[in-house]
């Protein structure tokens, strides 16, 4: 008897599980499935386009252009789109099968082959480790764009980044394109990832635009997966410290300038005409751990007048920012 009595109880106490882990499940199930709305009958399921992947909570469907996609990756710098056993990789396999190209040459015309560089660093492709690279960002990089953009040094050397992260360099950034197309493909084969992948224009010179869409178009980097968003380094300051611009507005002149001319002849810059269907915004990048200025009000001289050494407010970068992309857009509709 006390015997039966236990094994009743041990029976309710699982049933009692099994239909609450029924109940969740159905809960869940319900939360996710496509609600057909009030008042439709549920043999009308054929009429939608319902897919397996619509049952799956973790799959979430967002249309882009047209297309579905589970999500864009953004935010993230070209030369940091690869982790860091991608970089590593290609590294190594470059080494191996290009150490004797010429990948530098220095301002007084003496050329290194990859070999030599690594080389002149005391490095065989056997030293190198995910920790030597140490290209990952930490919570250290956060706000402090000066720490960030030094994680694009790998090992800590400014002639890795040269020869692997730049597109502006002695082989016009072929390993660059080479290890982009590699991203690219995997979000390819991943069919519902895509990225929104950052380049750089300093606004140093006009020269800017056309160099680097003569590196995507010649170099092929083109994917569905991929769009390109244009950050914009607060860098007046160095600039002008260096003797390299006089005021402010030399700064738009060299980011908008081209961007006008192309708009309206594209045969001006024909393959910025190309590169630029595939740019989709801008953004404006610095050091955030900088004190500044903050005030920006109508007595604030206006770009051709602002030849002081000292950096302009970030909402001064924005408004004058905003107002030439205002008009460019208007121009290119």
């Amino acid at each position: 008897m006390f015997a039966g009595a236990n094994e009743s109880k041990r029976w309710l106490r699982d049933n009692r599980i099994l239909l609450r882990a029924a109940k969740d499940l159905e809960e869940r199930r319900s939360h996710y499935e496509p609600s057909l709305g009030p008042g439709i009958p549920d043999d009308v399921d054929h009429l939608f386009n319902l897919e397996e992947n619509d049952f799956v909570p973790h799959f979430q469907r967002v249309s882009i252009s047209g297309e579905d996609t589970s999500g864009v990756d953004t935010h993230i710098h070209a030369a940091s789109c690869m982790n860091q056993k991608h970089l590593l990789r290609f590294i190594k396999k470059t080494l191996k099968n290009h150490a004797d190209e010429i990948v530098t040459c220095s301002k007084n015309g003496e050329t290194m082959t990859l070999r030599e560089v690594f080389q002149s660093m005391n490095l065989t492709t056997y030293d190198l480790s995910v920790d030597m690279l140490d290209v990952h960002a930490d919570r250290n990089t956060f706000h402090r764009f000066d720490k960030f953009n030094a994680k694009y040094n790998p090992i800590g050397e400014s002639r890795l980044r040269e020869v692997f992260l730049k597109t502006d360099n002695y082989l016009n950034g072929k390993f660059f394109a080479s290890i982009i197309k590699e991203v690219a493909s995997d979000l390819e084969e991943s069919k519902y990832q895509n990225a929104e992948l950052r380049l750089s224009i300093y606004g140093k010179s006009p020269e800017e635009w056309d160099k680097l869409a003569k590196w995507a178009i010649q170099s092929d980097v083109y994917s569905d997966n991929v769009r390109w968003l244009i950050q914009i380094p607060r860098l007046y300051d160095i600039f002008k410290l260096n003797k390299l611009m006089t005021n402010f507005q030399e700064i738009l002149n060299n980011i908008f300038l081209p961007l006008f001319e192309v708009t309206n002849d594209g045969n001006s810059h024909p393959e910025l005409h190309k590169f630029l269907q595939y740019v989709i915004g801008f953004d404006s990048v610095d050091d955030e751990s900088k004190p500044e200025n903050p005030l920006f009000d109508k007595d604030v001289c206006p770009p051709a007048e602002w030849d002081d050494i000292e950096n302009p407010p970030y909402g001064y970068y924005q408004y004058y920012t905003y107002a030439n992309m205002t008009v460019l857009n208007h121009f290119r509709a």
